[in-house]
């Protein structure tokens, strides 16, 4: 409105100007009158003129300004229209991040095992009014016959394996039972690592993950599962079991119970398990069959008394070639008799199996046999009650005196809560990943290999630095990402002598600066981050390479795929020791080179080379599986202890520093340089 202001005041003035000019260089105006005699005139319109020139000047500058700022405004609505879609694509990430089950943790975890399987999963655990303490085994329902049917799962159920996730996103793959493998009402299931509290929800700490072809079997030691477990695979009763009266052996993986005549008109235990004195509320599955005719056997739950004639417990006894069986309470051999009788659907058949299941909780039982429900939730009266005990195994038999000949195998015992929790599987993080990896530029989303972004990124990635997650905790860094081979990921750089290095060497940050560029520096230098994560979780062949290519992995290069069984606490630790290196089994790898050439090295699990002359060297491959050298071969290791030292039992000839000691000296003309010059990647 300014500029609108002054440019009418300075029409207005331009028209007084002309008529002053007018009036004083036109003298027919006024006729025979000088306007000499009016100075007036003259100066009002010296001042007119020196108003029309400020007016001038004030609109002329007025106008760049108009100018500038219209092309501010056209930079404005650009810049806007960018925001916009930024703004987009944040609240697209702001929907897609707590689909991840758990935030930054759960996209860290699935990340970190996405390169294994086709689906990861994280299992929802919701409690209601019981706390789920330590030991609980979950029992988590799946569709595993569905999963088969679509391609996601393996057959065999190999690939089904259960991870939990500890603080500082350090995660371990934990051991696993799958029941009912391959039908529509399969069962995984689990032991809690930690408690979950009561009403509450649990779902970063534990994941399903499955679909990978080439899986080796999942962790699945029943022992870690159950509150106890007994197969009878160990024919030593000792560890777990108290004998207590006839004989009683294990015989072809089976629990073999003989006993005599009872010792009187009560049943008496023959054998208990010894750790269970303090289980209060369980859940009891196990096989048996009797071979004697007309005796009663049969498992005692609650068992707080074993001893003969003293006996206390819930005894559950039946009929041999009979239907009869009951819940049968004593306490200190008071016979509760056939006070909680039940009925089998058919009579139990000499040498038959059957199985049955068992739940005590509070002053209830309940009693299964083949899935048949006999009591349903039975409240025990107060002068019977019992509130904790071990599990036993009796007999009863006053009449034949022959005793029982009981078989029984696969006993499972786990611990059960009144208020039963549900156990759900979530959305697939994996799929939700492949979104959030694109935006990965930062110290804030870290990926956890550079073949991670390469696998999920939309567009293709130019090989520079990524912040990539290193050691257990996840820690970032910027390291060098050779995307145009795949996504290697620079891991460690060498050259020169740098003396004892083991105590770092792939396994802590340091001078990660280096890492910047993959080229060697003339000067001795070690830079590595801590890669045995990476290395365990989340990649599967390692590569060393000359460095005489600043923009990715150098010319010349050897390739093998790393050891089948590594741990990421013990790969590439040279304090495990010479002792447990040298008895890890050595297996043959396939070498790979630059040149098309191929041999076969050997390896063993901790990436160690295991002559202990040698000085520990790694990452290693060796020529025999003794840990040997030799010149001129593709069988290479990085040697990390100085000639003449000695640790961690190992010591040092100089000969284990089976590598190249230059750009150009590949693969490699002498084994005892103590200058190793190479670069190590992951993929």
């Amino acid at each position: 409105m300014e500029i609108l202001g002054r440019t009418f005041v300075l029409v207005l003035l331009m028209h007084l100007a002309f008529s002053l000019d007018e009036l004083s260089s036109n003298k027919s105006i006024v006729p025979n009158v000088s306007l000499s005699h009016y100075p007036e005139i003259h100066h009002a319109k010296s001042s007119i003129d020196s108003l029309l020139a400020k007016l001038h000047t004030d609109i002329t500058n007025y106008h760049k300004k108009y100018v500038s700022l219209k092309k501010m405004a056209a930079l404005y609505r650009t810049e806007r229209l960018i925001k916009v879609k930024e703004l987009n694509v944040l609240k697209t990430v702001g929907l897609l991040l707590p689909k991840l089950t758990g935030g930054e943790t759960s996209n860290y975890i699935c990340s970190a095992i996405l390169n294994k399987f086709k689906v990861i999963r994280p299992i929802e655990m919701r409690t209601s009014s019981s706390v789920l303490h330590e030991g609980f085994t979950v029992k988590l329902p799946v569709n595993h016959h569905s999963l088969i049917t679509a391609g996601l799962a393996l057959v065999n159920g190999n690939d089904l394996r259960v991870y939990f996730n500890k603080e500082d996103d350090h995660f371990h793959e934990i051991d696993r039972v799958v029941e009912k493998n391959g039908t529509t009402k399969a069962t995984i299931l689990f032991r809690l690592q930690k408690a979950i509290n009561k009403n509450s929800v649990e779902k970063t700490s534990y994941y399903l993950a499955y679909g990978n072809p080439n899986a080796r079997p999942a962790r699945h030691n029943p022992e870690n599962v159950y509150l106890f477990y007994d197969d009878f695979s160990d024919k030593s009763l000792s560890k777990k079991w108290k004998k207590n009266w006839g004989s009683v052996n294990v015989v072809n993986g089976q629990l073999v119970l003989k006993t005599g005549k009872t010792q009187g008109d009560n049943a008496e235990v023959a054998i208990y398990v010894k750790q269970g004195n303090n289980w209060h509320d369980v859940e009891v599955e196990l096989d048996f069959k009797e071979r004697h005719k007309s005796v009663y056997p049969g498992p005692f739950l609650r068992l707080e008394n074993p001893a003969i004639k003293t006996t206390s417990g819930w005894w559950f006894e039946y009929e041999s070639g009979g239907q009869g069986c009951t819940m049968r309470p004593f306490n200190k051999n008071k016979d509760g008799s056939w006070l909680y009788s039940g009925k089998l659907s058919k009579p139990l058949g000499t040498n038959t199996w059957i199985h049955a299941k068992y739940r005590v909780v509070g002053d209830k039982f309940s009693h299964w046999v083949n899935g048949i429900t006999i009591h349903n939730n039975v409240k025990v009266s107060s002068s019977w009650m019992l509130k904790k005990g071990t599990l036993g195994l009796g007999c009863h038999d006053k009449g034949s005196g022959s005793g029982c000949l009981t078989i029984y195998d696969n006993v499972k015992v786990i611990k059960y809560v009144s208020a039963a929790p549900t156990f759900s599987l979530g959305r697939d993080c994996k799929e939700n990943i492949k979104g959030v990896h694109g935006l990965v530029t930062t110290n804030k989303n870290a990926a956890v290999s550079c073949k991670a972004l390469v696998d999920h990124a939309h567009h293709s990635l130019r090989n520079g630095l990524y912040w990539i997650k290193t050691g257990a905790n996840g820690q970032p860094v910027q390291t060098y990402c050779d995307m145009k081979n795949g996504g290697w990921t620079l891991i460690g750089k060498i050259n020169g002598k740098v003396g004892n290095i083991f105590h770092t060497w792939l396994i802590k940050n340091r001078n990660i600066k280096s890492l910047t560029n993959p080229s060697l520096p003339s000067t001795n230098l070690i830079s590595c981050i801590d890669a045995r994560h990476l290395a365990t979780f989340n990649a599967s062949t390692i590569r060393f390479s000359s460095g005489d290519n600043p923009k990715g992995i150098g010319s010349k290069w050897i390739e093998w795929s790393l050891p089948d069984k590594r741990e990421a606490t013990s790969l590439w630790t040279h304090a495990v020791g010479y002792t447990k290196v040298a008895k890890a089994r050595i297996d043959p790898v396939v070498i790979t080179a630059w040149n098309g050439e191929k041999k076969v090295c050997y390896q063993n699990k901790y990436g160690i080379m295991p002559l202990q002359k040698h000085g520990g060297s790694y990452p290693s491959v060796s020529i025999d599986k003794t840990g040997g050298t030799a010149t001129n071969d593709y069988c290479m290791a990085v040697g990390v202890q100085k000639k003449g030292t000695s640790a961690d039992s190992w010591g040092q000839n100089g000969n284990g520093f089976d590598s190249p000691l230059s750009n150009s000296d590949w693969p490699g003309k002498s084994v005892n340089h103590e200058s190793p010059s190479l670069t190590v990647w992951l993929k």
